[in-house]
């Protein structure tokens, strides 16, 4: 999901993009399949990356993910959804 907004520069009369905030309902798609602490810390961190250093999206994600898979590490926190057994089943009883 892009986050770009198209806009023209009243200086230049050109194209410019403004980067809208990711928010925790509002993120790159490559941002979904981590655990909820992470991805808060990438949003966290790539938030800072698109304001401050003005880089391009596709680049941000990868480096976010890759600092908030670091910081977890550093405290022992989990950096991937653990994928479900086959075997591991569900099941309700009702008494």
């Amino acid at each position: 999901m892009s986050t770009d907004l198209k806009t023209t520069d009243e200086r230049t009369g050109l194209l410019k993009k403004n980067r809208m905030n990711w928010t925790k309902f509002r993120y790159p798609d490559k941002l979904k399949n981590l655990p909820a602490i992470v991805r808060s810390k990438a949003i966290e961190i790539g938030n800072i990356l698109l304001k401050d250093k003005h880089m391009e999206e596709d680049i941000v994600v990868v480096a976010a993910v890759s600092k908030a898979k670091a910081w977890a590490a550093e405290r022992g926190l989990p950096t991937e959804v653990k994928e479900q057994d086959e075997n591991y089943y569900v099941v309700s009883f009702v008494w």
